[in-house]
């Protein structure tokens, strides 16, 4: 049975450690926490791609920060 595939969902949890000192008179206080970061986002193929049921489809998803603004992040993907 051939279907076809319009895109991709991305789903990425990351989780990291701060470590904050807060000076007050003679004590420092290190302060630290884990924080959990979640990004998801729908990535749609210029055309739809024709697939056999439950075949699997491998590449790699690279994330990195825009130049034009640090806010946004480019989305690479390169499947086979």
């Amino acid at each position: 049975m051939v279907i076809y595939c319009a895109g991709l969902l991305v789903y990425v949890e990351c989780l990291y450690y701060h470590m904050l000192h807060v000076a007050s008179s003679f004590y420092i206080i290190l302060v630290s926490w884990f924080n959990n970061c979640v990004l998801q986002t729908l990535i749609y193929f210029y055309e739809p791609i024709e697939l056999e049921q439950d075949q699997l489809i491998e590449g790699k998803v690279t994330l990195s920060q825009s130049q034009e603004n640090h806010r946004n992040l480019n989305i690479e993907l390169v499947y086979a």
